[in-house]
């Protein structure tokens, strides 16, 4: 295990140590040099990476049912260039209780 991790609540008692000889030292040097040390003490990394992921990414099934829609669309359109329908036909389209599948939407 590293040290780091096993001495991690002694190295935050004693950056609280230094904290209060920093606030209530008797001599100012012993202030200045509290507070030099818990500035060191509480250096951050030199190099600290991030990264962050602002992207949506989209599942299988989101992408399947875009290109589904897509597919649909495409041929309602060509039915409509053809006169084979017409715009109230397609807006009056229900949804029938067949075309329902049961189950669970799982977001991953």
């Amino acid at each position: 295990m590293p040290l780091d991790l096993i001495f991690t609540g002694h190295r935050y008692k004693a950056i609280g140590v230094l904290a209060e000889v920093m606030e209530h030292g008797k001599y100012d040097r012993d202030r200045i040099n509290a507070a030099k040390e818990l500035l060191a003490a509480t250096k951050g990394p030199e190099n600290m990476k991030i990264e962050l992921d602002v992207g949506v990414s989209e599942s299988s099934a989101v992408q399947q049912l875009n290109d589904q829609l897509a597919e649909i669309a495409g041929r309602s359109l060509k039915h409509l260039q053809a006169g084979a329908t017409s715009l109230n036909e397609l807006g009056a389209l229900k949804v029938k209780d067949d075309d329902i599948i049961e189950g669970e939407y799982t977001n991953g």
